[in-house]
């Protein structure tokens, strides 16, 4: 994870924290949280405030931890699922996709995200999946 981030950051790509409390072990702020990885999480610009596939507990985990690091959120619509896609964005004023990039890490972002209940979500799940198995 390391020497992506630092691979990440040399490329002065934007570096966005992803669903950082969905469940374990995917839940990366257990990883940043540890004192080990404090080096890491500067060089983070921003927090997945939103996910559409997450629940309005976990989005407000994230944005509240985002805060307290001082960090701009995005948002993501979690594309693992066809039926999620882009419930959930980033937006700012931009012409650029550098001046995009900017914008996010100046906090002069915004994010949309579309509730979704829980059972859309696994309907989801359950699409995507029955549209992966192949029946002989």
């Amino acid at each position: 994870t390391e020497e992506l981030i630092d691979a990440a950051y040399d490329s002065n790509a934007l570096i966005s924290l992803p669903h950082p409390f969905t469940i374990p072990p995917k839940k990366s702020y257990n990883f940043f949280k540890k004192e080990i990885n404090k080096n890491s999480l500067k060089k983070i610009d921003a927090i997945e405030g939103s996910n559409s596939y997450l629940s309005q507990e976990a989005n407000k985990k994230a944005m509240s931890w985002a805060q307290k690091l001082n960090k701009p959120w995005t948002a993501g619509s979690d594309a693992h699922f066809l039926g999620l896609l882009g419930s959930s964005l980033t937006a700012c004023y931009a012409e650029t996709p550098e001046e995009f990039i900017e914008q996010i890490r100046k906090k002069k972002s915004m994010i949309y995200c579309k509730e979704i209940k829980s059972v859309s979500r696994n309907l989801a799940a359950f699409k995507s999946i029955l549209n992966n198995i192949k029946f002989s």
